[in-house]
């Protein structure tokens, strides 16, 4: 995804892959199987829960129960939603990075500009 984004799960459960790209070393790891000591990090998303992705990050559905739905958040002067669905390498897209580079970097959504992501994203971007 080339902007930042929430995720607010509104019933059911999921698991996900997160920060992993279809390019990445996954030694066999996909959101079709069932092995997971690989790499990424995953999570089981519930009822409640939010997840908030910083701009250029990727993420999979592994699979979901219960009638799983969430609901997404865009910042306000986000670029228009692009997904790229991991079919470029972001080192062969100089495009898609300049994108990402020039995405402002919004308040924490869930705290507000007191909150423990902005300065997390600042150090990152450094």
């Amino acid at each position: 995804m080339v902007t930042y984004y929430l995720i607010a799960i509104l019933s059911g459960s999921s698991d996900v892959l997160m920060g992993v790209g279809k390019f990445d070393d996954t030694d066999g790891v996909s959101s079709e199987s069932e092995r997971h000591d690989k790499p990424g990090l995953l999570l089981t998303l519930r009822e409640g829960d939010v997840v908030i992705h910083p701009a250029g990050t990727g993420h999979s559905n592994v699979r979901d129960e219960g009638d799983y739905r969430y609901l997404s958040f865009f910042p306000e002067g986000s670029p228009r939603w692009i997904s790229e669905n991991g079919e470029r390498r972001l080192d062969q897209a100089p495009e898609l990075l300049e994108l990402i580079a020039q995405v402002p970097m919004p308040q924490d959504p869930v705290i507000g500009n007191e909150g423990y992501l902005v300065p997390l994203w600042r150090a990152a971007s450094e």
